[in-house]
């Protein structure tokens, strides 16, 4: 039996290089809303380390810092744990974008893209930024 088979193994994801780095928001389930309206100062952005389980960026408005649990195509961020800055936003960007990441229970790789989901409901999708 590989780690892999054996649940509670690894508290990593099953290839961390994928989801390294650097990732800009290029969709957001919002109800119809366009992401400019959304986002209209800044887009959001985040940085996974899945070496130390760390995901840090912001939400187009503030600032945020905290843990995920990726293991296998299982992932969710710990919003208990979730450190976030509070500027005044323009919008209803930030209020969707937290309440979207805290539904996320899974993930895929599809071409250049990360998608989180919710099952099987593509919630979020970025783009590695160089």
């Amino acid at each position: 039996l590989s780690a892999n088979c054996i649940p509670g193994a690894s508290h990593q994801a099953e290839n961390p290089n994928t989801i390294n780095g650097n990732w800009q928001l290029v969709y957001i389930q919002s109800g119809g809303v366009d992401r400019s309206a959304l986002f209209p100062e800044n887009q959001p952005y985040m940085r996974l380390d899945s070496s130390t389980l760390q995901a840090s960026g912001s939400t187009g408005c503030n600032r945020f810092s905290g843990q995920f649990v990726a293991v296998n195509q299982q992932f969710r961020f710990d919003m208990e744990k979730m450190v976030l800055t509070r500027m005044a936003c323009k919008g209803p960007g930030e209020d969707i974008f937290l309440q979207t990441i805290a539904r996320v229970n899974r993930y895929r790789m599809k071409a250049d893209t990360l998608e989180f989901l919710e099952n099987d409901s593509v919630l979020i999708g970025w783009k590695k930024k160089n």
